[in-house]
């Protein structure tokens, strides 16, 4: 996810020769964020690179490491640094952004406290992000927050939310995804293909691949959903 006024070649819009991935992609991203940030497919080698240049390259502030006494430690220490710093900020999409990548750091309780917090966000997509983040970082103490937000007033939050308490052992959660994958709300369908991908191969989840490829098969599926089922079934090592 690449906030606007980034360089464009960090930031991936698809598009097609007869528009209509374009479009399909705005309208998108201005029911999930109001039209403030966009969903980008995702390199984990650089992603935390491509943070630091969003949160504060565009900006006009440059974070040199061509210093040879910088070692990896103290980059970790400053993107960590940056990412708090955006988890807490006023911009929602770098909220977003930095809530992700925190989860890829080494978890202290700064950073929980950070994620916590950020599930009484305003905006669906930063508690979507956050409740993600929380279930990545495998945070036990944050099961019973995470438990109310079953109760939220956001489908995809209420999905989210099942996606992390599953990473903590949960499995009341079998079914959790089938009413948004065969539904008719294409920014619900393209969440639960998203969810479903990160929560990866399990007894659980074996039949994963033959739902994401009845939703990728769907005449006239909207194309953001059949990415989202398409990156998901990749994750999955489905090359059917």
């Amino acid at each position: 996810m690449i906030p606007r006024g980034c360089p464009q070649w960090f930031e991936w819009q698809p598009q097609e020769s007869n528009g209509n991935l374009g479009k399909a992609w705005d309208k998108w991203e201005n029911k999930w964020m109001g039209g403030s940030m966009r969903i980008a497919q995702k390199v984990p080698g650089w992603l935390l690179g491509m943070l630091v240049v969003a949160g504060i390259g565009c900006n006009g502030n440059k974070f040199s490491i061509s210093d040879p006494t910088t070692d990896g430690e103290k980059i970790q220490l400053r993107l960590r640094e940056v990412l708090l710093q955006a988890a807490s900020g006023q911009e929602a999409a770098l909220r977003c952004n930095a809530l992700e990548s925190l989860a890829l750091l080494k978890v202290d309780a700064e950073v929980q406290k950070v994620a916590l917090k950020a599930l009484q966000d305003e905006l669906p997509a930063v508690r979507f992000a956050a409740v993600v983040a929380l279930g990545d970082m495998k945070d036990a103490s944050a099961r019973r927050p995470l438990e109310q937000l079953l109760w939220d007033q956001e489908e995809s939050v209420k999905m989210a939310a099942g996606y992390a308490l599953e990473k903590l052992g949960d499995r009341r959660f079998k079914s959790w995804y089938d009413a948004a994958l065969f539904g008719k709300d294409p920014h619900l369908k393209a969440q639960a293909c998203l969810l479903l991908g990160k929560l990866g191969q399990s007894k659980l989840r074996s039949d994963s691949r033959g739902k994401l490829w009845q939703v990728l098969r769907q005449p006239k599926q909207n194309p953001v959903v059949k990415l989202q089922a398409a990156e998901a079934l990749a994750k999955l090592k489905d090359a059917q």
